[in-house]
């Protein structure tokens, strides 16, 4: 594996830049399969960090399946809305300008996000070809197009069933209605956004599950492939659910750990990845 960061500079003077950590394969000639797909990952942290274990445990759980990994350290707290979008962006321009260097697929790059993470991730699928964003960081919509989304326990809304932390630190003084309307993802969802796994626990004490099933409801609407998970006991933040990312004993579920290895059939399915 090779291993190495890259910066991503942020177009907000109140945010420091932002860091994206570069997990690849290490390609052997032997190899015959020479571009892989790769997972963009958006760590969750209520917009005020970035979660390391829904970053390192989670970016080699992929290169084991034969994905490369990145994790973006997205800027967070002082960074107001739309830094995070525009650093996704950029990022995912990065890593298509880099594909053949990097042995990347730049048809497969797949965005994972959990929790404020998840709402980053799908607000940019919502949004990635809209002329706004395509202009804030000199991009062709094709070059930042995601190809497919995994989401795990993620803010969807900034309405009724918003983690209002996340909302907070998103929008800052800046809540209003129109902005509110504007950063919730099943309200702006359309055809453009990409196939979607998403997975959340019924009793989830810190964003309801009601989010996940919002954006569900979004996705059928405008016949968008997804694939809902939703087990009936768990708590937020569970990261892969198992002994790789526990920090506090609710983090280990073994009832719904099994969200990764239903993650990945449900990407190899829908972006034809060989196994």
């Amino acid at each position: 594996m090779k291993y190495f960061k890259e910066k991503i500079a942020s177009d907000n003077p109140l945010a420091q830049d932002a860091t994206l950590e570069c997990y690849l394969i290490d390609m052997s000639e032997k190899i015959r399969w020479k571009a892989r797909p790769a997972v963009i990952l958006c760590p969750g942290g209520a917009y005020y960090f970035t979660n390391d274990r829904e970053s390192e445990p989670v970016a080699l759980s992929f290169l084991a399946k034969g994905f490369h990994a990145f994790s973006l350290r997205y800027s967070t707290e002082k960074a107001i809305y739309p830094t995070a979008l525009s650093e996704l962006a950029k990022t995912v321009k990065m890593v298509r300008a880099h594909a053949e260097e990097w042995n990347v697929d730049p048809n497969k790059i797949i965005f994972v996000g959990f929790s404020a993470g998840g709402h980053l991730a799908s607000e940019f699928a919502a949004k990635w070809h809209e002329k706004d964003l395509l202009q804030l960081v000199n991009a062709q919509a094709e070059e930042i197009r995601p190809n497919a989304l995994v989401l795990g326990y993620p803010v969807i809304t900034l309405g009724k069933y918003t983690h209002v932390p996340s909302a907070e630190n998103l929008l800052g003084e800046n809540r209003t209605e129109e902005a509110v309307l504007n950063a919730s993802v099943e309200k702006n969802v359309t055809d453009h956004f990409p196939p979607t796994f998403l997975w959340h626990t019924e009793t989830d004490p810190t964003v309801p599950v009601q989010n996940s099933l919002l954006l569900a409801a979004s996705l059928a609407e405008q016949k968008v492939p997804f694939e809902l998970h939703i087990f009936p006991y768990g708590s937020h933040g569970l990261g892969l659910a198992n002994n790789c990312t526990v920090e506090e004993d609710r983090h280990v579920n073994d009832y719904c750990d099994v969200w990764f290895e239903e993650a990945v059939k449900f990407l190899r399915h829908y972006l034809e990845i060989e196994k």
